[in-house]
């Protein structure tokens, strides 16, 4: 008896690919990440499908991309994304949903406090207090400063 292939696993990106500030660069990284997995055969013969929709910078849209990918059923995790906003915006909904998201990079606090996104990087917050740690008890500086948007 054959096994019947259920399709591909489904990972999605909200991503601000438009829009002031956007970046594709993250989305780039998973998509090759993705693109290794599936030149090798995928997870268990199942392909992996990438799908990332622009939020283009508007908290709207934001909502609109977490909407579609939660109410897709093929959907399992988030991964990849870049948005300044969507954090804020999405996280209790996916929290809700029972769907995760590692973004490749998170600004807003909102993707550091919640339970269901974990960033890639050490965010804004941490990486400075890192960086000023770093001066005053290795480099031994004594008077810093923090010139910050």
């Amino acid at each position: 008896m054959l096994a019947i292939n259920p399709g591909p696993i489904v990972v999605g990106a909200v991503s601000s690919l438009t829009g002031q500030g956007a970046s594709d660069a993250s989305v780039q990284a998973a998509r090759m990440y993705f693109d290794a997995i599936n030149a090798t055969g995928g997870i268990q013969g199942r392909r992996i499908e990438y799908r990332v929709i622009d939020d283009q910078m508007l908290p709207q849209q934001a909502h609109l991309a977490a909407t579609q990918l939660i109410q897709d059923p093929r959907t399992v995790a988030l991964a990849g994304g870049s948005s300044a906003l969507e954090c804020g915006v999405n996280h209790a909904r996916y929290a809700q949903a029972g769907l995760y998201s590692l973004p490749g990079a998170g600004g807003d606090p909102a993707c550091f406090a919640s339970t269901h996104i974990a960033p890639v990087n050490a965010g804004p917050y941490v990486a400075t207090a890192t960086a000023l740690s770093f001066a005053h008890h290795l480099l031994r500086h004594e008077r810093l400063c923090v010139v910050s948007p």
